[in-house]
């Protein structure tokens, strides 16, 4: 995910460390926010969330891509191949 998030930044004309910093801003941000907040992270989102704006756009975009789900499916994968090799002992 950090990875595609920093090739996209380069991609819009940041340079690798100014996409990196971009990226990493915005995660730890987000993850104070988060570590701080009483609120759920859908209730967090609500509040970052401007009509019409960035924020929407890009998530307007994920969901019609159906990006959470392939998220999770992939988290699934990745659990089910962990019971999977710890079988093998």
């Amino acid at each position: 995910l950090l990875e595609h998030y920093v090739a996209a930044s380069a991609s819009l004309g940041f340079s690798e460390e100014e996409a990196k910093q971009v990226v990493l801003q915005t995660f730890l941000g987000t993850l104070e926010l988060w570590n701080r907040s009483k609120h759920s992270l859908a209730e967090l989102r609500e509040q970052v969330t401007s009509p019409g704006g960035t924020t929407e756009a890009g998530l307007e975009h994920f969901r019609s891509s159906q990006l959470g789900s392939s998220l999770e499916d992939g988290i699934r994968a990745a659990f089910q191949r962990s019971i999977d090799l710890g079988k093998r002992k």
